[in-house]
């Protein structure tokens, strides 16, 4: 959402998080490292300037261990030897290491994430309809919108399988160029596939959620990543 780096209200709660949610095997989690906490606490950190902190050091090579031999990551263990497009967090906290300073093994597991997500095109395909909403904020869910703006950041924006992806965003777009949310967070699909665990029905029913943006309505934050999304594939004046 933009903000900077040095507030202090960002630093503070970042700093609990670290303290909270740090776990022996150099995860983070409630119990134990978890793939999708852990991502995304690494990623917050990181670019917020914690990439040097000993925790989200220890957090960034437990991510890498924890890459599968397809090139992806999995949230639920009892799962393999899958891996799933919605556990893209910690292939999105590679990225935010800058690319002078990634080591060779970041290029080589960002390389094998990305192939990952192309050999998937990016989940449209799969017939789990929420990766095929646009929606804000993403918290840890996924959808196609974000695995675009991560692939295209990562990747090559040139490569042929991003089109089914690519054509789904441009069907979107309205007639002055904007794009809507179709649903905010969580859209859950019980019943789909990846199929969520029993956990989810509780958690459904009981979530508060965050809508900064009504859905049906056009978007600044949807707007911003789809158009940044074309630049990459189209660059253009």
């Amino acid at each position: 959402m933009g903000a900077p780096s040095d507030d202090q209200r960002v630093t503070a709660a970042l700093e609990r998080i670290l303290q909270v949610f740090v776990k022996p095997d150099g995860g983070f989690g409630r119990k134990e490292g978890h793939i999708c906490v852990t991502g995304n606490i690494v990623r917050a950190a990181t670019h917020f300037g914690y990439g040097n902190d000993p925790r989200v050091k220890r957090g960034m090579e437990w991510l890498l261990s924890q890459q599968r031999s397809d090139g992806g990551w999995n949230c639920f263990p009892e799962d393999e030897p899958n891996s799933t497009p919605d556990s893209w967090e910690p292939l999105a906290a590679l990225g935010t290491i800058p690319a002078p300073l990634r080591t060779p093994d970041v290029r080589c597991a960002i390389e094998r994430g990305v192939e990952f997500f192309l050999q998937q095109r990016l989940g449209v395909q799969a017939g789990y309809e929420p990766w095929r909403r646009i929606h804000f904020p993403r918290h840890y869910y996924y959808d196609f919108l974000l695995g675009l703006d991560l692939v295209t950041s990562l990747g090559n924006p040139d490569d042929s399988r991003l089109k089914s992806a690519i054509d789904l965003l441009r069907s979107k777009s309205s007639a002055e160029g904007r794009w809507a949310l179709d649903i905010t967070h969580p859209d859950v699909d019980p019943e789909g596939d990846p199929p969520y665990k029993p956990i989810w029905k509780k958690f459904l029913a009981t979530v508060v959620r965050l809508e900064l943006e009504p859905p049906g309505t056009p978007s600044r934050w949807a707007t911003l990543a789809a158009m940044r999304i074309l630049k990459r594939i189209e660059p253009a004046p």
